[in-house]
């Protein structure tokens, strides 16, 4: 997909687009492998918030028992223009589709917050451990959107998350609100240290993290 203009209230002192990560297959991925095409996912681009206090200090970690309060701060804004195959009702876009979208923005807020080299450096990886999805208004067809991403807090390897799906049109104002979100976060250790691994046995342990997510996610691991 080419590139699009950047909006005009994304001030460069203000916001900064954000890249794919190094470490995420684009070819498998739901989003920007097989969904970011004409028709179906048209646009999908995500815009760091870079003033907030904090922000820039902590993002290089995520601390066992460290409790951080935002008070719903704005961490992240994602622009995403969705074509006119994605519908569930004619002429309306899928409920799920707009599920995946506040899910997918829900990782970039992630990223902003906690950038994925230095969680795979720590051995770790953050997933969605539930997401809650108010429907506020149809979203058409051929529709581009701004999802508004907030930090609410993090407790221990817990962060939590809320959204807002708004009229691109109008960013910025009073505007159509289509639906909101709010999303809890886990950090899970995907590195084990284990007496006799070799510096070979880690790394192959660490490319197998991804893998290993499912078993990992149903142990205790998950829990501060």
């Amino acid at each position: 997909m080419e590139d699009k203009p950047e909006p005009s209230f994304l001030q460069p002192s203000l916001y900064q687009k954000m890249k794919i990560s190094v470490i995420t297959p684009t070819i498998s991925h739901a989003v920007f492998g097989t969904l970011l095409r004409p028709g179906l996912i048209e646009r999908f681009d995500c815009y760091k918030r870079i003033t907030n206090s904090n922000n820039n200090e902590r993002n290089e970690t995520l601390k066992d028992g460290e409790q951080i309060t935002d008070d719903d701060t704005e961490v992240a804004v994602a622009i995403i223009k969705v074509g006119n195959q994605l519908n569930g009702h004619v002429g309306i876009v899928h409920g799920g589709i707009v599920s995946l979208l506040l899910d997918e923005a829900f990782g970039w807020a992630i990223e902003a917050l906690y950038p994925p080299e230095t969680m795979e450096k720590e051995g770790r990886l953050i997933f969605t451990g539930n997401m809650n999805v108010n429907y506020r208004k149809a979203l058409p067809k051929n529709t581009t959107v701004m999802i508004r991403l907030f930090h609410i807090k993090t407790d221990g390897r817990k962060i939590y998350l809320k959204a807002r799906m708004e009229d691109f049109q109008k960013a910025g104002k009073e505007g159509v609100v289509y639906s909101e979100a709010t999303s809890l976060w886990l950090a899970v250790y995907t590195k084990e240290k284990k007496v006799g691994m070799t510096e070979s046995d880690e790394i192959m342990m660490q490319r197998r993290g991804s893998e290993k997510m499912a078993n990992t996610l149903s142990t205790s691991s998950i829990m501060p």
